[in-house]
């Protein structure tokens, strides 16, 4: 299996001589223009991603200029049982290797390839998080009057009514704690509501 190991020139160096292709003089100039344009600070990060492309591609026998190995790669990438790499991770890591491309072998990818674009972007929909729904006004009626009065259930009774009904921002609704109700007879105060700040 590849592993992710740290970034230092030592693995950038190899990672210059994994990811040209050096029999081709045109491509490996292309390759050392591209890797000249790239700033310091992710010129690593670039080199070591190609570099983990090259080894996949070595390791399951692909050609590494081919864009359906970088379709495949991505599907790798993301059904590793190790570690599943995020969908926009996969953007990130998939458009290091498409500049790579573009550069050094004068080709888009996505153009080439559109099926790998869609698999990115499904991705990406499946990663994001469902918003939990709100409670319609009868489902909190229902709540108040049939959850139990036990310790738990009514300080969560209280927190809500005050949330509701003290006029407060959607925001300090999350923060606020039981600690913070001050009740004097009929009069409840909330202090340090906002966190932080």
């Amino acid at each position: 299996m590849i592993d992710e190991i740290l970034i230092n020139d030592e693995n950038a160096l190899d990672a210059i001589e994994d990811a040209g292709d050096l029999n081709n003089i045109e491509v490996e100039n292309n390759f050392n223009i591209f890797v000249n344009t790239l700033l310091d600070a992710s010129k690593y990060r670039y080199l070591y991603r190609l570099k983990l492309y090259k080894q996949y591609c070595n390791e399951f026998d692909k050609q590494a200029q081919n864009p359906s190995s970088v379709y495949d790669y991505v599907n790798f990438l993301r059904n590793n049982k190790e570690h599943k790499f995020a969908g926009s991770t996969l953007w990130s890591i998939c458009s290091i290797i498409r500049s790579w491309f573009l550069h050094v072998h004068t080709m888009d990818l996505f153009a080439l390839y559109p099926a790998l674009k869609n698999l990115l972007k499904n991705y990406s929909k499946a990663d994001k998080v469902k918003k939990a729904s709100a409670l319609s006004e009868n489902e909190l009626n229902e709540f108040m009057t049939n959850a139990a009065d036990d310790d738990k259930w009514l300080v969560i009774k209280v927190i809500t009514i005050v949330y509701l009904h003290g006029l407060l921002r959607r925001s300090e609704g999350v923060y606020i704690k039981f600690c913070d109700l001050e009740i004097k007879q009929d009069i409840i105060t909330i202090n340090n509501i906002k966190r932080g700040k």
